[in-house]
């Protein structure tokens, strides 16, 4: 589902192993990579993610607040949701090894995904409700889990009319 998704990393240590050493990946260096690459290097402690490249607290407020303040869904970047997924996993193991800056970051990047989720949520519901005919213009902003979201109500709500009206 993520395979085309670019994640932001630094390498933290020369890649010497097949099949990335052909990428020439050195210590220092700031590149963005498809998932299952970048995950492998996480996992195996050739590279960190960069933080500048992953959405912010202060990214996700501001998503929020222009999401309240339109009736329409707001474009969101490729992989959105699990940029900030990886970025809460990256916080959270800092803050297991003791760092409370860390704990802090966490607790607000979780406050403000759950408001932009919910703001989200809720005018995908009401996409659904009003028509439950999935819609690839309806779909244009939404991020690939939203569309599984919308097609999933979609389905559900014609379901239950088909047997409350049938």
């Amino acid at each position: 589902m993520f395979n085309s998704v670019d994640v932001p990393l630094k390498i933290t240590r020369d890649v010497n192993h097949a099949p990335l050493q052909v990428l020439r990946l050195r210590a220092g260096q700031k590149v963005k990579l498809p998932y299952p690459y970048a995950l492998a290097l996480l996992r195996e402690g050739y590279a960190e993610l960069d933080p500048e490249g992953l959405p912010s607290h202060s990214t996700l407020k501001k998503l929020s607040w222009a999401e309240e303040k339109t009736e329409e869904l707001q474009p969101l970047e490729e992989g959105f949701y699990l940029k900030v997924m990886l970025l809460a996993s990256s916080l959270r193991e800092k803050a297991r090894r003791g760092d409370e800056g860390a704990e802090e970051s966490l607790r607000k990047v979780r406050i403000a995904l759950a408001d932009l989720v919910r703001l989200r949520s809720l005018k995908i519901a009401q996409l659904a409700s009003k028509n439950p005919t999935p819609s690839k213009e309806k779909m244009k902003n939404m991020t690939l889990e939203e569309q599984i979201l919308y097609v999933t109500l979609c389905e559900l709500l014609s379901s239950w009319t088909k047997s409350i009206v049938g």
